[in-house]
């Protein structure tokens, strides 16, 4: 089992984080918990915190290096199958739209609160209802919660820098998602989306967007329809991707 265990964290390459849960199709709880810890011992595997494991990065003049904080968080969400996304002041750091670096990052998760501590970091995983989870885990969910942060007044001046972060994927992620968000992202979301509409592109045609979105989602508002077809702003391929896409929802 050790020798498993080796080979499959270091396949993963430095920096890769892991809890006991990664290898318990080797064997019980007891045995894998038992074999970190020679392996950790030896030095091929370091132990980070307290159930938590890497295999570190290396630099050649500082030696090896603590893990980033999206990869211990990763390691705790598989752990309990749960869903995680960065949020507060780390989130808009990362998007460039705050210069505030945290002492403690904060993921939002639909599994259950946890916080670690390595070294002077400080991650905590923060229990989250789904209307604030819009995107998790995907740099559409980085801005929403960058926005988040930021509060109503600052997001809304600064929808231009946060839509040059979205790509394609990104915007259709929102559309489909800015029903389950609060009442005052919503029209940000909707703003975020848009881009200058392509009525001239030869086969656009809006009308039937809308008819294809409303007949796969019968029960959606006629609003969030208009906006995620016709106002988005979105190529005929793109708002065609989106109606794919709530057809099989």
């Amino acid at each position: 089992m050790t020798q498993q265990i080796v080979q499959r964290a270091t396949a993963e390459g430095r920096g890769a984080v892991f809890t006991p849960s990664d290898f318990l199709d080797l064997g019980s709880r007891a045995a894998v918990d038992q074999a970190l810890s020679r392996i950790a011992r030896t030095g091929r595997l370091r132990r980070v915190a307290r159930g938590l494991y890497d295999y570190p990065r290396i630099d050649p003049q500082l030696g090896p290096l603590t893990p980033s904080t999206d990869a211990v968080a990763q390691a705790l969400a598989r752990e309990t199958g749960s869903l995680v996304q960065v949020a507060g002041a780390q989130a808009a750091n990362m998007l460039g739209l705050s210069p505030q670096v945290p002492a403690q990052t904060t993921y939002l998760t639909d599994g259950p609160p946890r916080t670690v501590q390595i070294g002077r970091r400080v991650i905590r995983l923060k229990h989250a209802s789904r209307k604030n989870l819009v995107g998790a885990g995907t740099n559409a969910g980085t801005v929403v919660q960058a926005l988040r942060y930021l509060g109503q007044a600052a997001a809304a001046t600064l929808i231009d820098a946060a839509r040059s972060k979205l790509s394609k994927q990104d915007r259709q992620q929102l559309a489909r998602g800015a029903t389950y968000a609060s009442a005052w992202m919503r029209p940000i979301l909707r703003k975020l989306v848009e881009v200058p509409l392509r009525h001239d592109q030869a086969g656009w045609d809006p009308a039937q967007a809308v008819g294809r979105l409303t007949t796969a989602r019968p029960g959606l508002a006629p609003s969030h329809v208009a906006w995620t077809s016709e106002k988005s702003g979105m190529t005929t391929s793109e708002a065609r991707e989106i109606s794919s896409a709530a057809s099989n929802d």
